[in-house]
């Protein structure tokens, strides 16, 4: 019931002129990019929107071994982030990566908050913004 559909895509890539370049080939058409600081230096993300989906491109401060491949996340639209958190919580899903979510400043400051699935894999609440 929290869940309101796909929100993104997050690709790493090492070679961010490229990688725009293919999803533009594509059709893609680049609809917001940030600078995220982080401890190893900044983080570039370009937003991507190709086919009816949105491919959050993600180039690193450093380069990534991208040998077991580029998928950083999948990102799923909530309508209250404090509800799906606690409804996943009250199901048992207690793998948040951060105790608090995430008060964004970027694409528009869209509230967000990382969990894992049981393959490691990582997932991306995203509020809607009202």
């Amino acid at each position: 019931q929290h869940f309101k559909g796909l929100a993104h895509i997050g690709v790493m890539t090492n070679d961010l002129d490229k990688s725009l370049a293919f999803y533009k080939a594509l059709g893609g058409v680049e609809t917001d990019r940030a600078i995220l600081s982080t401890p190893e230096g900044e983080k570039t993300l370009v937003m991507v929107a190709v086919g009816g989906i949105t491919v959050e491109l993600i180039l690193p401060p450093v380069p990534m071994d991208l040998h077991e491949g580029v998928v950083s996340h999948f990102a799923l639209y909530v309508e209250d982030i404090d509800a799906a958190h606690d409804a996943m919580v009250a199901a048992g899903i207690h793998t948040f990566q951060t105790p608090e979510k995430n008060e964004s400043t970027i694409f528009g400051g869209a509230p967000n908050w990382f969990f894992t699935g049981p393959s490691g894999e990582r997932i991306e609440l995203m509020e809607t913004l009202k």
